[in-house]
């Protein structure tokens, strides 16, 4: 099959420098350098008749249990069906801010120190490119690094592969909104 440029031209592979064509070259020995600007012509392939069949088969997907900790699980009394489908697992690493100061010139800065990782439940209230509004009754603090894993009612994936930093968290309905944005720090939850 040939190349094409974006405008339907023959794509040409790239030639020697012109401008080496001209110079003097004494007890050099090139190797590799014969190249010839090729032109290759279109050839039509034959599509194919007709694709065998795929036999589809529904597969069981088994519960994944990994050494994270799960510290809380929502209760679903009271909650209606559509309240039970965003429930989702989220991995976190919670973030503890320290402040040190600085003895030479008594300036503040603050160092966020990571604790182990662990889950949590929480339900997906917004989610949008650049924000997500998750409600738990887990409270976690400021600057913890999060990640919405799968959903809890059959195991599916969340589908945002995004790690998210808390932002803000407030009191809401006896458990917390938590409001985070994209986090810059990526950890490995791997096994």
């Amino acid at each position: 099959m040939v190349i094409r440029n974006k405008d339907g031209s023959i794509y040409k592979l790239t030639t020697n420098n012109p401008l080496t064509f001209n110079q003097e070259w004494k007890n050099v020995i090139l190797y590799n350098c014969t190249w010839k600007g090729e032109i290759v012509k279109d050839v039509k392939a034959t599509p194919i008749q007709k694709l065998p069949k795929i036999e589809v088969r529904e597969v069981e997907i088994e519960e994944q249990h990994d050494d994270v900790q799960t510290i809380c699980n929502l209760s679903r009394e009271g909650m209606t069906e559509k309240i039970i489908k965003n429930i989702v697992r989220v991995h976190c690493l919670p973030a503890e801010v320290k402040e040190e100061v600085d003895p030479l010139y008594e300036e503040v800065r603050e160092n966020i120190v990571y604790g182990e990782k662990m889950a949590f439940e929480a339900i997906v209230v917004e989610r949008e490119d650049l924000i997500i509004k998750l409600w738990t009754n887990y409270k976690s603090s400021k600057d913890s690094i999060i990640f919405p894993s799968v959903f809890v009612k059959g195991n599916i994936k969340f589908g945002d592969y995004r790690w998210w930093r808390i932002q803000e968290q407030e009191e809401k309905e006896g458990g917390f909104l938590i409001t985070a944005i994209p986090s810059d720090v990526q950890p490995d939850f791997s096994l």
